[in-house]
């Protein structure tokens, strides 16, 4: 008898210690959502969103290939990835933001350029079209939507058409 009392008290301390290690266990940093990367220039909370020319070929091969990357969604101004290229983080679409492609600088201007896009991200997106003379985004048209970590070499029907990205039944 003194035995079984003896080994169930081992066996609820093991238990114990078990449930108590697994509580103090910090968090993974895969268990936490992805966060824009930090610039210590600058300490705005805007949107990333980067505009990137072709790189030289010297560094890439010359076949196109999706190559956006983790957590980032790429639109490419050409079918089969074609450079430039329209970068937004995952951060930039949290709390049911849209992203406008649209930018005031004509060179830099992603309003209806896109016709390949690459989700490197693990969260599917929406790609709008703006209807033509109307305001507000109620009337906005749904030009695709962009699976996580897929690629779409061409948008097909909707090239040049997308002007917003935006996460599901947010608009």
């Amino acid at each position: 008898m003194r035995f079984r009392a003896v080994r169930l008290a081992s066996l609820a301390t093991v238990a114990a210690m078990t449930v108590l290690t697994a509580l103090a266990a910090p968090a993974s940093a895969a268990d936490d959502p992805p966060t824009a990367p930090s610039d210590d220039s600058t300490q705005t909370s805007a949107p990333v969103v980067v505009y990137e020319e072709r790189p030289s070929t010297s560094d890439r091969s010359l076949q196109a290939a999706p190559d956006c990357p983790t957590d980032w969604i790429c639109l490419y101004d050409g079918v089969q990835y074609t450079y430039p290229r329209l970068r937004i983080h995952v951060s930039a679409l949290y709390d049911c933001r849209l992203v406008d492609l649209s930018n005031s600088d004509p060179a830099l201007d992603f309003n209806d350029r896109a016709e390949s896009t690459h989700n490197n991200t693990r969260f599917a997106f929406e790609l709008l079209n703006h209807r033509a003379g109307s305001t507000g985004h109620g009337s906005d048209i749904l030009a695709g939507r962009a699976a996580p970590h897929r690629a779409y070499s061409s948008h097909l029907q909707h090239n040049n058409t997308i002007d917003h990205v935006v996460s599901p039944g947010c608009v």
